[in-house]
């Protein structure tokens, strides 16, 4: 699904947002042994080897940092809060319900399972079908190589409407996975992100730009992440998924050669810790792709909304 690509830089800041048994006294205590002048301003339960723990913010000479701390007031992680790092984060595997609306002529769009994980393995991170490995932190930005999977961004020959012959002749589109680098940058905890990327499998043989924009606000057990993202897409990739090869075109179905595209997408993603481990999640964004398309006889529109909810588990 298109909207799991959003989850773009947006789960750097999660964690299990849950009423804390530890007290916000208790708290500023732990904080006074590691900084005798920070200040403690957020307190949330998590999960650490399945026994219960606390994420403590704090303030120190003006910096945001973090503490990991056990249920005793053992301090488990220490370190500085940037929000790209990803540090102390629980994993989170889940199921979801995912939905989009059509865009391309004679098909279909049916609801779908889809598995989204997000959170973080040591210096690993997992955002919806989004996976890197932090190479390099410093201050406020993270540098990491990744990959990307698109399971379904296409159409598929036998899902057109029976009585269409928009597709004959044409093959699938396939799941591809493109691999490339990001540079995530947090300031003022406005997450911006860069993506690179290349197809690695063959399908589109293309290469993409994504720059978006995301600002992570915690509303008590609930995580909102609100967010902008521009992609820059080559010929090859456009051509791919919109464009008609001059070989394959019909009387019903003329040749389209796209150029690059450039799209947008607003989305909102939420994570609202239930209980304990358990987790709500859901995603819903809106796409308006580039104006280029309103001329590819495959498409009926170039406005997508899409959406997924799940629960998940966090380990």
């Amino acid at each position: 699904m298109k909207s799991l690509a959003n989850l773009i830089a947006v789960f750097s800041l999660v964690t299990s947002c849950h009423a804390a048994a530890l007290s916000k006294d208790e708290a500023q205590k732990i904080v006074d042994r590691l900084h005798p002048e920070a200040k403690a301003t957020e307190l949330r339960e998590l999960y650490r080897d399945g026994k219960r723990a606390y994420e403590i913010e704090y303030l120190f000479l003006g910096e945001e940092y973090e503490a990991i701390v056990t249920a005793d007031g053992a301090v488990l992680e220490n370190y500085k809060d940037t929000g790209a790092s990803g540090r102390g984060l629980p994993l989170i595997v889940s199921l979801a319900l995912a939905q989009e609306s059509d865009i391309y002529r004679d098909q279909s769009q049916t609801l779908e399972v889809i598995p989204v994980v997000i959170g973080n393995y040591g210096h690993f991170w997992f955002k919806g079908l989004r996976h890197g490995y932090s190479l390099y932190s410093h201050a406020a930005f993270t540098f990491s190589p990744m990959i990307k999977i698109n399971p379904d961004d296409g159409y598929q020959v036998s899902d057109a409407d029976h009585d269409s012959n928009l597709y004959l002749g044409l093959e699938d589109t396939e799941v591809t996975v493109e691999a490339g680098t990001q540079f995530l940058f947090d300031i003022n905890a406005l997450q911006i992100e860069i993506n690179l990327l290349a197809d690695i499998t063959g399908g589109h043989k293309g290469a993409l730009a994504e720059l978006s924009f995301s600002k992570p606000q915690h509303l008590g057990s609930l995580l909102l992440i609100p967010s902008l993202t521009f992609t820059y897409s080559d010929k090859k990739v456009a051509n791919y998924y919109f464009g008609i090869a001059d070989d394959l075109a019909t009387p019903f179905r003329p040749a389209f050669a796209t150029g690059s595209l450039l799209d947008t997408e607003i989305s909102a993603t939420f994570i609202w810790n239930m209980m304990g481990r358990w987790y709500l999640i859901g995603d819903l964004s809106y796409k308006f792709y580039d104006e280029k398309l309103e001329d590819s006889p495959l498409l009926d529109s170039t406005y997508q909304a899409s959406g997924f909810i799940g629960i998940g588990y966090s380990f």
